[in-house]
């Protein structure tokens, strides 16, 4: 007699919120035991029953647990999140000239702000660079089809005969009203130095 066991071709997608494959993440699966790291969107063949999925994409990381794997075929969606980490004015005007890093399994590198990324969903640390500053947001939910993380500045004027530099990651040098990131900063009038907060 056989006793057959017959597998479900199951597709661990990744996609991004109008459904569209995404390339560059990897996946496990593990039900005995975790798999090595596989291409996403790439099926494979599995036994039914309820397994764990972790998809790896963009620094980060989002695991799904006892999912049911059945019939002939399955998918096994993770679907990400348009993410604008955005650099504006007070009046809500995007500026240009500032970087962002975003962190959840690691660090990524430098990226222009207000340039839209596809992240996984989950909660991500981001840090904007702008203006011989930075400024650091933690753990911000990345959720829906579209998410923005708003980093605000105040606009900064003195009346001074002189010389004016300030300070936060590195020195600049004023020359008439500027925008900065909220935060402490050292200010230097000719040759008196103080520090200031910006908020």
């Amino acid at each position: 007699d056989e006793v057959p066991f017959v597998t479900v071709t199951t597709d661990v997608s990744l996609k991004d919120s109008d459904g569209n494959p995404l390339s560059g993440g990897t996946f496990k699966h593990h039900q005995a035991n975790w798999s090595g790291n596989l291409p996403a969107n790439t099926p494979i063949e599995l036994l039914p029953g309820n397994h764990t999925f972790k998809m790896e994409f963009n620094y980060a990381s989002q695991q799904v647990y006892n999912i049911a794997v059945s019939g002939a075929n399955d998918e096994v969606p993770f679907v990400t999140v348009t993410t604008d980490v955005s650099l504006k004015d007070s009046d809500g005007t995007p500026l240009s000239g500032g970087t962002f890093k975003h962190h959840q399994a690691n660090w990524s590198g430098s990226l222009p702000a207000n340039t839209p990324i596809e992240l996984l969903p989950g909660d991500h640390t981001f840090k904007m660079e702008y203006n011989h500053a930075s400024q650091q947001k933690y753990n911000q939910p990345v959720a829906g089809v579209d998410t923005e993380i708003l980093f605000a500045t105040t606009e900064v004027s003195f009346s001074f005969p002189g010389v004016v530099k300030y300070h936060q990651t590195s020195w600049g040098t004023y020359t008439g009203p500027m925008h900065l990131l909220p935060g402490n900063y050292t200010f230097k009038f000719d040759n008196y130095q103080t520090n200031m907060a910006v908020s």
